[in-house]
């Protein structure tokens, strides 16, 4: 679902929050759009959900997907009207704590 939302994203980026070391390479074997992805790293949670609502907001993705291991109601809420306000679709993996 991932590899085939990021070919529909001809003017605007793909973008990924993550936490977790992803390469780009990789990301062409699951055929990939790669000219149209970004992939931001974060160190924290509260950085990755700041980031997450900055692309949301901003308008130049058409998706972002964050990898979240704590997502309150309120910052959820917060993270949907940051989509609405920049047009913008968003998947939220969790991560759970080993």
């Amino acid at each position: 679902m991932l590899a085939h939302l990021s070919h529909q994203c001809e003017n605007r980026w793909f973008t990924w929050v993550t936490q977790s070391k992803l390469a780009l390479e990789k990301l062409e074997d699951y055929a990939f759009q790669r000219s149209h992805i970004r992939i931001i790293r974060a160190n924290s949670d509260e950085y990755a959900q700041k980031i997450l609502k900055e692309a949301l907001q901003n308008g130049n993705s058409s998706t972002v997907v964050a990898d979240l291991k704590n997502l309150s109601t309120e910052e959820r809420l917060h993270i949907e009207n940051a989509g609405v306000s920049g047009k913008c679709n968003t998947i939220i993996l969790r991560l759970f704590n080993q």
